[in-house]
């Protein structure tokens, strides 16, 4: 059981440096790990324990908190570079993060380098998901780094507000931080231009399709439902004494079953369809992907990823490119209550 544990405090940062941190431009950067959390707090293992109703929402704590703090003060230097590494680290908790008064110059997804940086005005982190980006004040204040709301749906609700650990699903603005900028400065820092050569850019050819259905249903089904085990969920859910079943193309996860065989240096095009009310973020182990196409919402960052999430009752297709890495390895929604109650995944590539 992740969920639990992720929502207990068991998780870190790793940073993995390259060339490009050592261009000029980075290497005097003020270089941040800003680790995002949703805890729910208390004295005992209690706070551990969600309902079963949080579960099949997904748990979100009470506390939403930045490297451990509860709504922080940055401290920066107007004509400095920032350089951050965001991660959320929380079970079920997206996050639209946004600075006032600056832009968010990205420079880096989970799967790696963009070309150059991105400037965005907002940027949505699902769980799992992390980023790098770049942070340029010019002038002195307090600059607010919030969360803007964000409603991810309810299981056959259509969407609403009912949330995880007896709590709402917070589709409320917050502020998660306060960056005090000290000093002026005539112009912003410069920014790094080229960061990626063309061949690390392209995921060539897709030589097949290969549809993926992300479905959440009353009543059953699959291999599994809601079962018991850490998270205190106790029996099954759902109308008539039925469970509700999270599943990958109709099954929920079994570890003795390998769902997808891959050739080696092939590459495919996954078709993710969410049949269900909520969003679902899809995470893929090992092999990074692009995002070719969408049905709606705002274009993605041009970059390699290896999280994405598909809106409710929407598709969204990736292109993966099975390259450097053989073995048996997992998908999953990273959702982390729906991954343990079985919307998982087991892929082989040889």
């Amino acid at each position: 059981m992740v969920a639990p544990q992720l929502g207990g405090g068991l998780f870190g940062g790793i940073i993995i440096q390259d060339a490009i941190d050592q261009l000029p431009e980075l290497a005097s950067s003020t270089e941040r790990l800003v680790v995002l959390s949703d805890p729910t707090v208390g004295d005992s293992s209690s706070v551990l324990d969600v309902s079963r109703m949080a579960v099949m929402h997904g748990r979100e704590g009470d506390a939403t908190l930045v490297n451990g703090l509860s709504a922080p003060t940055i401290r920066a230097v107007a004509g400095s570079l920032e350089h951050w590494r965001v991660l959320n680290a929380s079970p079920s908790r997206y996050y639209r993060l946004a600075l006032d008064g600056h832009r968010l110059h990205v420079i880096g997804t989970a799967g790696g380098r963009l070309a150059g940086p991105e400037p965005v005005d907002e940027l949505l982190l699902t769980p799992g998901e992390r980023t790098e980006f770049l942070v340029t004040p010019t002038k002195a204040g307090s600059f607010p780094l919030r969360t803007r709301g964000y409603d991810r749906g309810l299981p056959g609700m259509g969407g609403g507000t009912m949330g995880g650990g007896g709590s709402m699903l917070n589709t409320d603005e917050q502020v998660l931080a306060t960056v005090a900028v000290t000093g002026s400065a005539a112009a912003a820092a410069a920014l790094p231009s080229d960061l990626a050569p063309s061949s690390d850019r392209d995921a060539g050819t897709a030589g097949s399709k290969r549809p993926i259905q992300l479905a959440m249903d009353m009543g059953g089904g699959g291999n599994g439902g809601m079962g018991g085990g850490n998270g205190g969920t106790g029996d099954g859910m759902g109308g008539g004494g039925g469970m509700m079943s999270f599943t990958i193309n109709g099954a929920s996860f079994d570890p003795a079953i390998t769902n997808v065989s891959v050739r080696a240096r092939d590459t495919e095009d996954r078709v993710i369809t969410n049949t269900s009310s909520m969003d679902h973020p899809f995470h893929l182990h090992a092999w990074p992907f692009r995002v070719v196409d969408r049905t709606s919402g705002p274009p993605d960052v041009p970059g390699w990823k290896d999280t994405v999430n598909v809106p409710a009752n929407n598709t969204v297709t990736i292109r993966v490119p099975f390259t450097d890495i053989t073995g048996r390895t997992v998908y999953h929604c990273h959702i982390l209550d729906h991954e343990d109650q079985g919307m998982m995944g087991a892929i082989q590539v040889r």
